[in-house]
């Protein structure tokens, strides 16, 4: 049967119909694919604000209990370093007052190498500053030596408020020397020495009666004061 004019019409509008819906078909196929979030990353971890700073040690005091080496190293220093000097206008009748500390050796017999040495506060010093009958100032004292007993420091002048070389008695035909600063604020630091010299070429060395009530012989003494005016 040949076809017609309406037979043919109806076949282009049946494909025309199926192409249309193919392509809608395809379309939709072709619609781009929703974009996923992205992943939540973890926060990055924050200090704790409420957390303890770490506690750093605390720097070391000086122990208050420490030997009294260690004091008379200071004074040590202490006299060996320039002071501020006072002047000679500045001097008074006076009395000073302070502390000793000394290096001390000592011995249970008359033999050197048995000696010990010791580094200990050794008792207190008084001094006595005075003007004599020519206007001019001299200086004398005397040490309660824990260790050795009386110690006498002879009268010497004040030279630009120093003492230099005055004498010293350590009793039983022992002696020494001492010298002096008078500082501006009133303080007088001083160094007391033993002859030990002197008992070596002799061969003659002081004894006397030690804390513990025994004999002790005297082979090495070293102290230094800082002695303060007394109010009057």
């Amino acid at each position: 049967m040949k076809p017609t004019l309406k037979t043919t019409a109806l076949a282009m509008c049946i494909a025309l119909s199926l192409t249309a819906c193919k392509s809608t078909s395809n379309f939709a196929d072709a619609r781009p694919t929703p974009v996923q979030p992205a992943a939540t990353q973890p926060a990055e971890a924050k200090p704790d604000a409420t957390q303890p700073a770490a506690t750093q040690p605390a720097e070391a005091k000086p122990d208050a209990t420490q030997p009294a080496a260690s004091s008379y190293d200071d004074l040590k220093k202490l006299f060996y370093r320039a002071v501020v000097d006072g002047k000679s206008s500045d001097l008074v009748d006076a009395t000073y007052k302070g502390k000793v500390f000394a290096k001390v050796k000592l011995s249970n017999t008359d033999e050197e190498r048995y000696a010990q040495t010791t580094t200990d506060e050794d008792g207190d010093v008084t001094l006595n500053v005075q003007k004599n009958s020519s206007d001019k100032f001299k200086m004398s004292g005397t040490i309660n030596s824990k260790t050795v007993g009386s110690i006498n420091l002879g009268e010497k002048e004040i030279i630009e408020n120093k003492v230099k070389d005055g004498h010293v008695d350590f009793g039983d035909d022992a002696d020494g020397k001492y010298s002096a600063t008078i500082s501006k604020n009133g303080d007088i630091v001083g160094r007391v020495e033993y002859n030990s010299r002197r008992a070596a070429e002799e061969g003659f060395y002081p004894s006397f009666e030690g804390k513990d009530g025994a004999t002790k012989y005297l082979f090495g003494y070293e102290a230094f004061f800082d002695a303060t005016k007394q109010p009057k």
